[in-house]
This record gives structure tokens, C-alpha cells and sequence, in this order.
């Protein structure tokens, strides 16, 4: 067997993009402080695009926590862990660290599980019409809160 490893690095942002990112995210946090959760989140998706930086993760976990995309909002959580001290970068990203600790610790007992636990073996299982993985079944699995349609095709 061959074993291929290759390092893999971002392309550097630009100025203009990197401005328009923080732009993004100065508009998100407005919206972030007036509740509007769906503005904030979008904004961010797209200041993602553009640049990647802790405090933009960090600002649309909280957005996405505030939409009930508690799952999403972990996950953005921890990409913001990910991001390593340097010594020429924003005070503010080593903020965004502890602040994506502190909120992921709150969050994630707050996350609904869900196990199921087919009779026989089912051909087919579905969760909101996306199929639910067989080697899933009988782990619990995060789920949002919300209502599902779960939905079973035996053999």
C-alpha cells in the first residue's frame, strides 16, 4: 500500500478581502445585538468565505445558537479551539478562545440526543427524509432541538 501525505496550506486572504470579511462581521454583530440571528448567520457565512478568523466562528456560533442550530453552533465552537496562539495576532482571537471554551462547556449538555432502535433489520431509515446511517443505528446521535419524522422501510 502506498501512503501519500501532502501538506496543505490556505491561500493567503487579500487586504480587500480581509476588509470585507470584517465589514461582514461588524454588520453581523448589529444584528447579533438586535436578536436578528438569520442576518448575523448569513453575514458571517460570508465572511467566512472571505477570510477565516476565531471571532467570526465564535460570532456565528452564537448566532446559530440563538437560531436553535445548536449543533452547528458546537461545531463552530470548536473550529474556534482549533485556532492556535501566534504572537503577531489580535488580542481578540485569544479572547474568542475562551469564550468558545466557556460557551461550548454551557452548550453542549443542552444537546438533544436521539437513538433509534429498529425492530428487525430495516432496509431503510430516514430522519426528515435524509437517511440515517446503519452503522448509526442504536448509537446516540446530537440532533437539533425540533420536531423529526423518522421514518422505517423493512426489508
Amino acid at each position: 500500500m502506498l501512503l501519500c501525505v501532502q501538506s496543505v496550506s490556505a491561500e493567503p486572504t487579500s487586504d480587500l478581502d480581509r476588509r470585507t470579511a470584517r465589514e461582514l462581521g461588524r454588520e453581523a454583530l448589529v444584528a447579533l445585538s438586535a436578536g436578528d440571528y438569520a442576518t448575523a448567520e448569513e453575514r458571517l457565512d460570508r465572511a467566512l468565505s472571505l477570510h477565516v478568523a476565531p471571532t467570526l466562528h465564535l460570532a456565528r456560533a452564537r448566532a446559530r445558537e440563538g437560531l436553535g442550530k445548536l449543533l452547528s453552533a458546537a461545531e463552530d465552537y470548536r473550529a474556534v479551539l482549533r485556532f492556535t496562539d501566534a504572537p503577531e495576532q489580535p488580542k481578540s482571537f485569544a479572547q474568542a478562545r475562551l469564550d468558545a471554551r466557556t460557551e461550548l462547556d454551557r452548550l453542549e449538555p443542552k444537546l438533544p440526543y436521539l437513538t433509534l432502535l429498529p425492530q428487525g433489520a430495516p432496509r431503510r431509515v430516514t430522519v426528515n427524509g435524509t437517511e440515517w446511517p446503519a452503522a448509526a443505528l442504536g448509537i446516540a446521535r446530537p440532533l437539533d432541538p425540533g420536531t423529526y419524522a423518522i421514518e422505517v422501510t423493512s426489508a
